[in-house]
């Protein structure tokens, strides 16, 4: 899936349903990927350049927002790595929350030879995983992993965020 593609799909909804960030620039990212000491994926990259997070409806995608820790990668990643009780590992970027202290990660281990992609598995806050028992792959890409919310979230709601 391509990025302009779910870009597009995310501006057809109504401002009262969905929030978009303005993008950022490549020193924000390369600050990031700095901070938590892991390459992010070209795809996510492209994606927080022009769009830097949502919220729709109760969905968030975070992004770099110093200013806002709620919505932050890099907060949430410091505090699922560092204070949470199952402390996430470190090469689990968390981007989307369930609301139940859930979280969808990008696997940074898992970038392919291109550093287009990587996997996005779910991360259960009260499970004890090991290496022989590790987290769902949920997507084998970020873009994918978004196309496939957006899908979820359009066969309950209208763009205007009214009930089908």
């Amino acid at each position: 899936m391509d990025t302009d593609i779910i870009i597009k799909e995310l501006q057809k909804y109504s401002e009262t349903v969905c929030t978009l960030y303005p993008g950022i620039n490549d020193d924000e990212i390369k600050g990031l990927e700095q901070k938590i000491r892991y390459e992010l994926p070209k795809e996510f990259k492209n994606f927080i350049s022009n769009i830097n997070g949502f919220k729709l409806l109760s969905d968030i995608l975070y992004g770099i927002h110093e200013n806002n820790k709620s919505i932050d990668l890099f907060s949430n990643y410091i505090w699922e790595r560092e204070y949470s009780n199952n402390q996430i590992w470190s090469y689990l970027l968390p981007i989307v929350p369930d609301g139940r202290g859930n979280h969808y990660c990008l696997d940074l281990k898992t970038i392919d030879s291109k550093k287009l992609k990587c996997n996005v598995v779910f991360w259960q806050h009260d499970y004890e995983y090991t290496l022989e028992d590790l987290p769902d792959i949920e997507s084998s890409s970020f873009n994918e992993f978004i196309w496939e919310m957006l899908n979820e979230i359009g066969e309950s709601i209208n763009y205007d965020g009214t009930d089908k």
